[in-house]
């Protein structure tokens, strides 16, 4: 990023690097705790919240959950006068090919350290728990959960976490403490709101390639790389999967 070392160890952009991260955290975990939350009374009071519906539940609120920190990273960047240069957004120049090869990067971890994160970390309560939940909602699921997850998730994520967090961390810190402080963030962030361990290792490696992306080639690159990876995996989860196996299913 241009300009990244030029305020090496102000404490004014790494104090507001941190306090947008803290923001997000606070805000994301709330409205999916309250979720999760409103769910568990629903079903203790009606018996009515299936797996299915849980699924759903989760889907859909991904696009107020987005909108809200969205605006709120908006109005950050609006009070601040900051421009789409300062949170690192730049004239399409390298074309799409360093953002696909972060994708293949991070798939490739997501196959290096998955064995070790599901014998250190799996829970197959939860496992079996998803499963379901994937098998009740059936593959229509998936016509939501590939656009908000696929696509207003990552976009929103690499304004929030990429443009205006690591931006503001790379002016303090430089650029490898900057990329590895934010990196560290957004994996921790990840973890708190899932109350789960299960993809630190990927969380971290993708965390690190993504703002490796963005600092190399923009705020723009990393999330093309997002959205590809995204739109992958959640169309291979809720689409693809569900559809193989009611096709095993229904096969004589």
């Amino acid at each position: 990023m241009a300009g990244a070392g030029s305020h090496a160890g102000s404490p004014g952009p790494l104090r507001a690097g941190l306090c947008a991260a803290l923001l997000w955290l606070t805000v994301e975990a709330a409205i999916r705790w309250t979720d999760v939350a409103i769910v568990r009374w629903w079903d203790a009071v009606s018996a009515r919240a299936t797996p299915g519906t849980v699924l759903w539940v989760n889907v859909v609120l991904l696009i107020p959950t987005m909108l809200v920190l969205a605006w709120l990273f908006a109005r950050r960047v609006r009070r601040e006068g900051l421009t789409r240069a300062a949170l690192d957004y730049r004239p399409w120049r390298v074309g799409i090919w360093p953002a696909l090869g972060a994708v293949v990067v991070i798939f490739g971890m997501i196959e290096a350290f998955g064995p070790w994160e599901d014998a250190l970390f799996r829970d197959e309560r939860r496992e079996r728990a998803w499963e379901e939940a994937r098998r009740a909602a059936g593959w229509l699921v998936g016509l939501v959960a590939v656009p908000a997850n696929g696509l207003l998730v990552p976009v929103v994520e690499e304004f929030a976490w990429r443009g205006y967090i690591q931006t503001r961390i790379l002016l303090a810190l430089g650029r490898p403490a900057g990329i590895l402080t934010t990196a560290l963030l957004f994996a921790a962030k990840h973890v708190v709101v899932d109350l789960s361990l299960d993809r630190v290792f990927t969380l971290m490696g993708g965390a690190l390639v993504l703002g490796g992306v963005g600092a190399r080639w923009g705020t723009q690159a990393s999330t093309v790389t997002h959205v590809v990876l995204n739109v992958v995996a959640t169309a291979a989860e809720t689409v693809l999967g569900p559809l193989l196996v009611q096709r095993s299913t229904d096969a004589p």
